[in-house]
């Protein structure tokens, strides 16, 4: 046995499912709150950017 996660997604998926279906479910959602965040974090950034431009880099 190894602790090395599948290269494949869809392995280890399938794998999650067999050992906790619970737990499926409640992936989806920290990664779809997480994928969010980052895309907020991302905006803000570019935004931030865009604005000291605008003031001359100040």
């Amino acid at each position: 046995m190894t602790n090395k996660l599948s290269e494949d997604p869809e392995v280890t998926a399938r794998a999650l499912w067999l050992y906790d279906r619970e737990m499926c479910p409640q992936l989806i959602v920290a990664l779809q709150d997480y994928i969010r965040q980052r895309e907020r974090e991302e905006r803000n950034d570019e935004d931030q950017a865009a604005y000291e431009k605008l003031n001359g880099g100040s």
